[in-house]
């Protein structure tokens, strides 16, 4: 076995090494500079032999001492305005930045003295978290919010997509980057926000004797590092030590915690959090009891977000404990809450009185809780939300009314609504920003001719927005698609429609042009659907009656299938997929996009 260690510390090279070391030098200066201007000519390649921007480029791009990340950070900034002005004018801000150290901080600071003010807030805030985290895109946006970081400019825009815009502007300009569905940040970039943040941001990263300054406004207690020992090896005393030190306590707005065992850290931080009259956000480990009891600590004024990350207790017996509880009667005075994130794998009881948190504008946790909200149409700044429709005061569709916020919606237990009038009573064709959802009746209902006919109806009431570009329907029993289907929700990009055990046809999904995924599941009497040309997945399970899948076939239908499912249709006989006039052996490359393939029990297009 051989163990490499990668390190920018010569120090730490001498110590732990028992070879010599081997130096990585930057890239070669013809290299660089392909790279360098790979960035900083993106879009405008006509510009790349111009004296001026060429001279200037190289110039520039020798001070970076051939290093891929500043090629990308500075290359960025260069690409940000292809102008005479401003080539020039970063240049001289170069010059003085870089005289002063040779360090590669320094070369990363010229981008961020080019970012505009708001974004430098939100990047040096970041300086929060560990190195290495993996950042949700979503919940950092929120954490921005919290702390005022974002501002729109037009009044119809939405805080969410705002802060979205932000954090794509910093992937754009090289701060950082996205990886699948999460956004990392270079080591050497979490060095240049920690520098830059130095007197409103500190993290407690394990017991390392770093110097707080009395202006800090937002602190971090990292104890990841003794996640894997066992409680007792936890040196709570000296963490305790550590936070008496503290003297901003009472300025604070931001208090982080990452590592599980901070859970035993929660109760001999009780009394210094009392002290926290400013906090806006405070993201903590507990265990499910401690849930009931967090309230006691923190004052309701100014708190904006509020997450728990719940560390299941073990028993007696050395298992993993879920518990019960409940969300405390005192959290429903927090008013001016945005954030609520109790997701957890336990039972969570609901307050009476959770409507009064007004500003409310998301709550993640199980739909349980969701659906457990009586009157919940005063929350009106909610923006995803799960709905059952009850037999009872305050739990009726009409709830729905004035959420114009929305933009996910799940409404189950349909067949509570009886009229076409109060299913219109939600009015979902007003909610604009929605952009997913999800209607879905209980599949043990008879299905005769009066319900068919009362879920056609209810249907027809439920039109949604034409902005929709997420549609699911579960259990509609009804024998025909809803007049609005395909020609007012023209953005559909995904279709979901499972066990909808009358429909027989699905057609005119030619009329959605930017459909995209369409997953037909449990439809028992469905016998035809037509397929429009651009989809890029297919799913086609568990349907005995199905003969005919039809559209235009050629290879602008095969070029853009990704997923492509079909199982258990033994009936299926014309498929457009796989039409002899197209598909034939001498092809090449039926589906070049193709990247997963499953056909099963389909005995006659195999």
């Amino acid at each position: 076995c051989k163990i490499l260690v990668t390190t920018r510390r010569t120090s730490v090279a001498k110590r732990i090494g028992t070879v010599n070391k081997v130096e990585v030098n930057g890239l070669d200066e013809t290299e660089f500079w392909l790279l360098f201007k790979a960035w900083a000519f993106n879009g405008y390649e006509n510009l790349e032999l111009d004296p001026f921007f060429q001279s200037t480029g190289k110039d520039i791009a020798r001070e970076l001492k051939g290093n891929p990340l500043a090629a990308r950070s500075v290359g960025a900034l260069m690409n940000r305005s292809v102008s005479f002005e401003h080539w020039r004018k970063v240049q001289y801000k170069w010059k003085s930045l870089v005289g002063q150290d040779d360090d590669i901080l320094s070369i990363l600071m010229i981008s961020y003295e080019y970012l505009p003010v708001h974004l430098q807030h939100c990047f040096s805030y970041c300086s929060l978290f560990p190195k290495d985290h993996k950042f949700n895109g979503k919940k950092l946006v929120h954490a921005w919010i919290s702390q005022n970081f974002v501002k729109c400019e037009c009044h119809t825009e939405r805080l969410e997509e705002t802060g979205m815009q932000y954090l794509d502007n910093l992937v754009d300009w090289g701060f950082f980057e996205e990886v699948e569905s999460h956004y990392v940040m270079h080591d050497l970039m979490h060095d240049l926000a920690e520098k830059v943040s130095s007197n409103e941001c500190a993290a407690i990263d394990g017991l390392e004797s770093n110097k707080i300054s009395p202006s800090v406004r937002h602190l971090s207690i990292i104890t990841t590092a003794y996640d894997k020992d066992g409680p007792r090896s936890f040196p709570t005393k000296n963490f305790e030590n550590k936070l008496q030190n503290i003297r901003s306590l009472q300025k604070l707005r931001t208090l982080m915690f990452f590592g599980r065992r901070n859970t035993i850290l929660l109760r001999s931080l009780q009394t210094l959090c009392k002290e926290l009259k400013r906090l806006r956000l405070l993201r903590i480990y507990v265990t499910v009891s401690d849930i009931s009891s967090i309230h006691n600590f923190l004052k309701p004024h100014h708190l904006r977000y509020l997450e728990f990350i719940v560390v299941p207790a073990t028993n007696m017996f050395g298992h993993m404990d879920i518990a019960n509880t409940s969300i405390p009667q005192a959290f429903t005075n927090f008013f001016h809450l945005q954030v609520l994130d109790v997701s957890s794998n336990g039972n969570i009881a609901v307050p009476i009185g959770m409507n009064k948190l007004i500003n409310l504008r998301h709550l993640i946790a199980h739909e349980k809780v969701h659906s457990a909200i009586d009157s919940v149409g005063k929350l009106t700044c909610l923006q995803k939300l799960i709905f059952k429709v009850q037999d009872a005061d305050s739990f009726e569709i009409g709830q729905l009314r004035a959420m114009n916020d929305l933009v996910i919606l799940g409404i189950s237990q349909l067949e509570n609504v009886k009229t076409k009038k109060e299913a219109r009573s939600a009015r979902l064709m007003d909610k604009e920003h929605l952009k997913e959802l999800s209607l879905s009746w209980n599949d043990n209902m008879s299905s005769g001719p009066t319900e068919e006919n009362t879920r056609y109806d209810v249907l027809e009431g439920l039109e949604p927005h034409g902005n929709l570009k997420h549609l699911q329907l579960t259990g509609y029993s009804g024998a025909t698609s809803p007049t609005w289907f395909a020609s007012k929700v023209t953005s559909l990009q995904v279709l979901h429609l499972e066990n909808c055990t009358e429909w027989r046809i699905v057609q005119y999904l030619e009329m959605l042009p930017l459909l995209r995924k369409l997953k037909l599941i449990r439809m028992w009497n469905l016998v035809e659907v037509s397929i429009p040309s651009y989809l890029e997945e297919l799913v086609l399970v568990n349907m005995p009656k199905l003969e005919n899948c039809v559209g235009t076939y050629g290879i602008e239908l095969t070029s853009r299938i990704r997923v492509l499912m079909v199982k258990d249709c033994p009936q299926l006989n014309e498929f457009v997929l796989f039409h002899r006039d197209h598909f034939h052996a001498e092809q090449k490359s039926w589906f070049p996009s193709l990247n997963k393939l499953m056909i099963g029990h389909c005995y006659r297009i195999m």
